[in-house]
């Protein structure tokens, strides 16, 4: 058997909560890998239906050497971004 995967999931502040959900619960039910949350400097972020996440780890490179994949997930915050 292969060594388990870990997958970084990125979430910022009003983060779509139907993005994330197909492809960590198939990561991990199916392929059998590791899902972890991740916020810019570990805090808690809000979702556009108002959930909050506290994160496992932040986007920090030292906390993530064991990623084998990263994921970002939308958000409303990506139309406010300056050009």
């Amino acid at each position: 058997m292969s060594e388990q995967k870990t997958i970084g999931v990125v979430f910022i502040d009003r983060f779509a909560d139907w993005e994330y959900g197909l492809l960590a619960a198939s990561a991990v039910e199916w392929f059998g890998a590791r899902a972890v949350s991740l916020t810019p400097n570990g805090k808690p972020v809000t979702s556009t239906s108002g959930f909050m996440l506290t994160p496992d780890r932040s986007t920090e490179v030292d906390e993530n050497t064991d990623l084998d994949a990263v994921a970002v997930i939308g958000s409303d915050l990506w139309v406010d971004a300056p050009p």
